[in-house]
């Protein structure tokens, strides 16, 4: 009867070895996934559509600030806004699905999308 006992506690201990070293591993991969979204990049994003005049700017700094994203947004000439944004490849992505929606009084047509290099922005701002 001991020795079924004992047979138990080894299988036991070997099992939870065994879970241990998976869940070692997994937790390897999982910092290993989250290192990799946390890295910073960078993009610019061209917004065109009736987005100027119906307060865009105004919701893209609301935005940015809601996704923890810096960098700015601005106004140009040809009637397209023109933001770039910082942060992490998460963040920066929800950023862009706000910029695609806009507020509410815009028609956005088309979001292209520009990969740069970060530069360390230290806040989001409005450019006029």
């Amino acid at each position: 009867m001991w020795r079924a006992a004992a047979r138990r506690l080894f299988i036991s201990r070997n099992v939870n070895v065994k879970k241990w070293t998976r869940l070692r591993t997994n937790s390897f991969d999982l910092r290993f996934k989250i290192h990799e979204l946390m890295a910073k990049v960078a993009r610019k994003f061209l917004i065109r559509g009736d987005v100027q005049g119906v307060g865009f700017r105004f919701f893209a700094q609301r935005a940015a600030a809601r996704h923890q994203v810096l960098g700015y947004v601005r106004n140009c000439p040809d009637g397209t806004v023109e933001a770039l944004a910082e942060g992490s490849a998460v963040n920066v992505d929800e950023f862009r699905n706000d910029l695609v929606t806009g507020p509410q009084w815009s028609r956005v047509e088309q979001v292209e999308e520009i990969s740069l290099e970060p530069t360390g922005y230290s806040s989001f701002r409005i450019e006029r």
